[in-house]
């Protein structure tokens, strides 16, 4: 009895974890570029489908804000150029410790939405007009991500990617870093 006793206290037990099956929720924040994060940035929130081998599915809706300098004759003002997109793909496992604390993933996506400079407004406080245009865009980005166990259902996430557009005027190639988290249904 007190060798069963010991046996139960000393020894943990560890619930699966990547479940073929398992849902999720995923709420992300980063910076784009090397610029400040507080003035360019990206949000995220997206729902995820556990696959088999730690693969999973990832569906999500992404909010990206940036600023553009413009300088005019007496101030630099900033032009808002936004993009609302939503993005599809899969997420590969590349590595991982033993009990899955600790994994590494490599995700693909395809992305289409609409961007919006300036929101909207064509021409200038000093008369200038903007040749860019609002309009649809449409692309595939890649994401690396490493992503932290902090319970059975809580995953910390840092991650980093990159994003290829075609339909924008501005920039065709968007790089970007953040943190996040996803609760695990």
């Amino acid at each position: 009895m007190v060798t069963l006793m010991i046996c139960v206290t000393v020894t943990t037990v560890n619930a699966q974890r990547l479940l073929p099956g398992q849902k999720g929720i995923e709420i992300s924040w980063g910076g784009l570029s090397t610029r400040i994060p507080s003035q360019d940035y990206f949000l995220n929130i997206g729902l995820s489908s556990n696959g088999k081998y730690g693969n999973y599915w990832l569906w999500s809706f992404e909010y990206t804000h940036r600023n553009s300098p413009y300088d005019t004759q007496h101030e630099t003002i900033q032009l808002p150029v936004e993009t609302y997109s939503v993005q599809g793909g899969r997420s590969f496992y590349l590595l991982g410790d033993f009990r899955k604390t600790i994994t590494l993933n490599f995700g693909v996506m395809a992305i289409a939405g609409y961007e919006s400079i300036n929101r909207g407004a064509g021409i200038l406080p000093d008369g200038a007009r903007i040749e860019d245009k609002n309009g649809f865009i449409y692309g595939a980005g890649s994401r690396l991500s490493l992503e932290m166990y902090l319970s059975n259902r809580f995953v910390f996430l840092l991650k980093g990617g990159i994003n290829i557009l075609w339909g924008t005027s501005i920039q065709q190639i968007r790089p970007g870093a953040g943190i996040g988290l996803r609760f695990n249904f």
